[in-house]
């Protein structure tokens, strides 16, 4: 037979043709498959499949038989991962032909034959002739198995040990084609064609994958490298990271957004830290700054063994500035201040400057009034001493706010590491003690830390710890000094003297409880207690037939500069029905000299009302006659350091000259402090004036004082003078 129609091919899963041969020279008219009925119904086998229809390379009908190409055992790894069908083998075969056709190797081991549909008793006859040696025993078993299966589907026969794949077609209503091949003539060629498959991906990705590699690491692995680094700049504080780049492609708009984002977040880090690490107000480091330059201080003054100056410096007088002008005054007045200190600390002055050039770097402020200043690398503590003295100095001229010249001082203490100190905490606590210590010693000084120092300090904490409870509570004592007339000996008043007795620090000096009240505030509720308690007891008094009695009591300058405390105190008194000259007020001379304009109308509208005003401490100070004879004051009381030295020449002629302006302006005199009878005996020699001290009294509590009467000299007669408080 001539079997000249035969084809078989190997369809992809596109419909393209991939392998095709032909027994004899037939025209591919069908290649592309993928729009065929043919194709379409070949899609949607899963295993066997059979169609009848017109070959297009020959016009003839023909009988096309195919079968899934699979791959044996499945995928081997993710980069081969396909889906399990490979392609289509699929047989073509002339009807007409089909009958006289003779198979060529190695398709001869098939065979074909046609079947009755219906019925079993036509004997299956093979209808090629067969190259091979198959027995008869061997067929006579196919063709008994064959009458078994019904028609499409495949099946499996065994027959001597040898495996066969079957299946049928129906070619019409009587006849059915069965096709009957040992199963090794199909997974033979299949195991061919996946190997070569592989082998084929093997060699590809051997010579693609490195050129893959050496594309993929310098496109994308060394940019994003890069990109790292800048990003771990970034983690370490360096916000101005940038990347050079050239392209344009996604990795380029990328670095270009990263250098955007780097210079935002450079600005935004410096207006932070400008936030985090600067005083609004004036500029200067703020605390968290002035911790993080201290401990870079220390450090390096520990390395080489050098000696570091801790200065803590407070303004004096600056609440008075607060209180009277306004917290908008005060803020100029601290900007002046900042500026000041700056410029009167010289580059030679320190070899360490701690934020580049910045002598700012080395100034803080703390908050309120309390700066700080870090003078590194000293060779001598007369070095610190010297930068001191020349602050102190740089702010006793004036500064002018709103047109009105504000007299400020400063107290530093000085704290030296590491002699005063070895640890930071301790450094800061002993040179803040060592301020205190100066504001006690008088203010506008300095002083350096000592142990001494420190215990006073610790009881200043204590007191002032105790004396917020004792205001909370008025735990205080009025007693009252009297004042006497050294000629007349009459009492012509008294002074209130407040006295503090607690349990756990017993009897606290005012000296030492007053000007802790003054620093911190309560200077104004214990002055507001006072005058109540005064104002109590003089209408007690006046109940009684007192009613010449006449109390002085001591203001601060934080009470006058209060608005409206001259109209309160007289409606006071007024409410218990006390006449204004029942009232004295005292005034430091230091008040006197730093007043404001607000301080010196309430000394005028105390005045106005009938009130005395005496200035207390006269002699140490530096009052004018031209202030005194402006002030409205009424009295003068000479300090207790002038009365102790009398014997000197020089306090003699000081005392002398006071009583003869006292007397030139109609001012009274009273002496206070007069303790011996030495000093007394000196007073009255010279001239009438007011005694007060232990030479005659001290301060009694009220019931005594009230009925205290002087006691004459053995040798001298008391002379009656009307002077009144």
């Amino acid at each position: 037979a001539n079997p000249r129609f035969y084809e078989a091919r190997l369809l992809l899963t596109d419909g393209i043709e991939d392998i095709r041969t032909t027994i004899d020279e037939i025209t591919n008219r069908s290649r592309d498959e993928s729009q065929s009925d043919l194709f379409a119904a070949l899609e949607q086998t899963q295993d066997r499949f059979e169609w009848v229809g017109i070959n297009p390379d020959t016009g003839a009908q023909a009988l096309y038989v195919g079968l899934p190409v699979k791959l044996a055992g499945g995928p081997t790894g993710a980069f081969t991962e396909r889906p399990s069908v490979r392609g289509y083998l699929l047989i073509t075969q002339d009807i007409n032909d089909l009958l006289s056709s003779q198979l060529p190797p190695p398709w001869d081991q098939v065979y074909l034959m046609i079947s009755d549909g219906h019925s079993h008793e036509h004997s299956l006859a093979p209808l090629t002739g067969h190259s091979h040696d198959a027995s008869a025993a061997q067929q006579t078993s196919l063709n008994a198995q064959l009458f078994g299966f019904s028609t499409g589907g495949w099946h499996v026969i065994r027959a001597d040990d040898v495996s066969y794949r079957h299946t049928s077609i129906q070619l019409n209503e009587r006849l059915k084609l069965n096709a009957v091949f040992p199963v090794e003539l199909i997974q033979g060629p299949s195991r061919d064609v996946g190997r070569l498959i592989l082998s084929t991906a093997a060699v590809v990705l051997a010579v693609c994958l490195p050129l893959l590699l050496l594309w993929f690491h310098r496109y994308y692995v060394v940019p994003i490298n890069r990109l790292k680094q800048a990003l771990g700049g970034i983690h370490e504080e360096n916000m101005s990271a940038q990347i050079e780049h050239h392209s344009n492609d996604e990795i380029g708009e990328l670095f270009r957004a990263f250098n955007s984002m780097s210079r935002r977040l450079a600005a935004s880090d410096k207006r932070i830290r400008k936030l985090a690490f600067a005083d609004t107000l004036t500029g200067l480091p703020n605390r968290v700054l002035f911790q993080k330059n201290l401990q870079r201080a220390l450090s390096q003054a520990d390395r080489e063994q050098k000696t570091l100056a801790l200065m803590f410096i407070d303004l004096d007088n600056f609440k008075i500035v607060n209180d009277t002008l306004g917290h908008s005054a005060g803020d100029l007045l601290l900007q002046e201040v900042a500026l000041r200190l700056q410029e009167n600390l010289r580059a030679e002055d320190i070899a360490l400057h701690l934020d580049g050039n910045d002598l700012k770097a080395n100034f803080s402020r703390l908050g309120g009034d309390e700066f700080t200043a870090l003078i590194p690398n000293l060779t001598a503590p007369h070095q610190a001493a010297t930068i001191a003295v020349r602050i102190i100095d740089s702010l006793t001229d004036p500064i002018v706010i709103n047109e009105q010249p504000v007299f400020v001082g400063a107290s530093i203490g000085i704290a030296l590491w590491p002699t005063d100190a070895t640890e930071a905490t301790d450094l800061i606590q002993h040179a803040d003690q060592a301020m205190y210590q100066a504001k006690h010693d008088g203010k506008n000084t300095y002083r350096f830390y000592s142990d001494s120092i420190g215990a006073a300090t610790l009881l200043r904490s204590q007191i002032e710890q105790q004396l917020r409870q004792a205001v909370a509570e008025s735990a205080f004592q009025l007693h009252y000094q009297p004042v006497i007339n050294s000629r007349s000996l009459k009492v012509e008043g008294f002074e209130a003297l407040i006295r503090w007795n607690n349990k756990e620090l017993g009897a606290v000096d005012p000296d030492e409880f007053i000007p802790i009240a003054e620093d911190n505030g309560l200077i104004i509720p214990l002055t507001q207690w006072v005058l109540e308690e005064v104002c109590q007891q003089l209408f007690k008094w006046r109940q009684q037939g007192h009613t010449q009695a006449c109390v002085a009591v001591n203001l601060s300058a934080r009470n006058l500069a209060l608005p409206g405390f001259a109209l309160d105190l007289i409606e006071m008194l007024h409410l218990h029905q006390i006449p204004a000259s029942s009232l004295a007020i005292e005034i430091k001379e230091s008040v006197l000299i730093g007043a404001d304009k607000q301080v010196m109308e309430t000394i005028q509208q105390l005045h106005s009302a009938g009130m005395k005003v005496a200035l207390d401490d006269f002699g140490t100070g530096y009052s004018s006659l031209t202030s005194l004879h402006h002030s409205h004051i009424d009295m003068l009381k000479i300090d207790g350091s002038l009365i102790q030295t009398l014997t000197n020449d020089n306090n003699s002629a000081i005392l002398s000259a006071i009583l003869t302006m006292a007397e030139a302006l109609n001012l009274k005199v009273i002496a206070e402090g007069v303790e011996t009878a030495e000093q007394l005996a000196y007073l009255t020699k010279i001239r009438s004036v007011l005694i007060q001290g232990f030479a005659f009294s001290p301060a009694l509590p009220a019931a005594q004082a009230i009925i205290y009467t002087p006691q004459a000299e053995p040798n001298r007669t008391p002379v009656k003078d009307p002077t009144a408080c």
